[in-house]
């Protein structure tokens, strides 16, 4: 009796032992055949729950995941140009010639005032927003350089190698989301389910096309750089000379700018005065039309005291 128990009871472990080893069998099959979502954080019920994992990344990378070189580097390139011209007409169409044979475009341009031999005064100036490749950017400012008087130049360069990089590699991590997304469309056979899967496409295809357009103003910013103008129309080109360092210097560089500044005035003056002459003689001629009867009234009333007082003196 006892040994039947003892078999009975070595029975019954050798079972549950074979059991447990055809659990253990399932599982890992089970693990092993579901699919890998490559950096999705896997789906409990919702077509929502799929979401890219945030991969690790370091700044200013390279496209092939290291650390960005030189010549990777996205750098935005703008300049400002502060020119003068004697001949402002011609002036304008070089600037838009000299943009177009650098491969550039004119992005704005603004023209103000009136001709400078209207007044003898300078009135007009124009403001350029002009965008030219940027690896030819020393030449092109040269070539301005060399076509009017610079008084001043500023440069400035902006990295945006990290935002570049960065919006690639989410842009790299959707499509491969989207990927995903098509793949399980074509398996999915419960209608909420497959519109929720939809939802989620169409969401992830919105950041895509929003990424893409950001990458490309990116590539477009730093392949094409800035180049703001002001022109101005003068008589004369300003001397850009170093400020005086004595006082005597200063006194001597005051007492010139100031018979340079009255001369200039003098002249303005003068022409401006020429230009007023016509509207002045009109006005006079009008003024002594007007005073006419007023002074034939005065001079008959002086013309009846005057014989009023040769009466009385009779």
């Amino acid at each position: 009796m006892k040994k039947y128990v003892k078999k009975l009871l070595a029975a019954t472990l050798a079972a549950l032992a074979v059991l447990a080893a055809l659990g253990c069998s399932a599982k890992i099959g089970a693990d092993t055949a579901a699919p890998s979502t490559g950096g999705y954080s896997g789906y409990s019920g919702e077509a929502g729950d799929y979401a890219a994992e945030t991969p690790d990344q370091n700044r200013s990378v390279a496209p092939d995941g290291g650390e960005a070189s030189t010549d990777t580097r996205k750098i935005v390139k703008t300049v400002a140009l502060d020119l003068e011209t004697k001949d402002f007409d011609k002036g304008v169409s070089e600037i838009e010639e000299l943009t177009e044979a650098a491969g550039g475009y004119v992005e704005l341009s603004y023209i103000s005032g009136r001709s400078l031999y209207e007044h003898g005064i300078t009135l007009r100036s124009a403001e350029f927003t002009l965008r030219v490749p940027a690896a030819g950017l020393g030449d092109f400012t040269g070539a301005l350089a060399g076509k009017f008087n610079v008084l001043s130049r500023k440069e400035s360069s902006t990295d945006i190698t990290d935002a570049y990089y960065d919006s690639k590699s989410q842009l790299d991590s959707l499509r491969l989301q989207e990927e995903r997304l098509l793949a399980m469309l074509g398996e999915a056979g419960d209608l909420e389910y497959l519109l929720k899967l939809e939802d989620k496409l169409a969401e992830v295809r919105y950041k895509i096309d929003s990424l893409y357009q950001t990458i490309q103003r990116y590539d477009k910013a730093v392949e094409m750089a800035t180049v703001n103008v002001t022109l101005s129309e003068v008589v004369e080109y300003q001397k850009v000379t170093e400020p005086p360092k004595t006082f005597g210097e200063r006194l001597s560089q005051s007492f010139f700018d100031s018979w340079a500044n009255f001369a200039r005035s003098a002249q303005d003056f003068t022409v401006g005065l020429v230009y007023a002459l016509p509207s002045i003689l009109t006005l006079a001629a009008i003024a002594a039309i007007a005073a006419l009867p007023v002074y034939r009234i005065l001079m008959r009333k002086k013309a009846r005291k005057k014989e009023t007082d040769n009466s009385e003196n009779k």
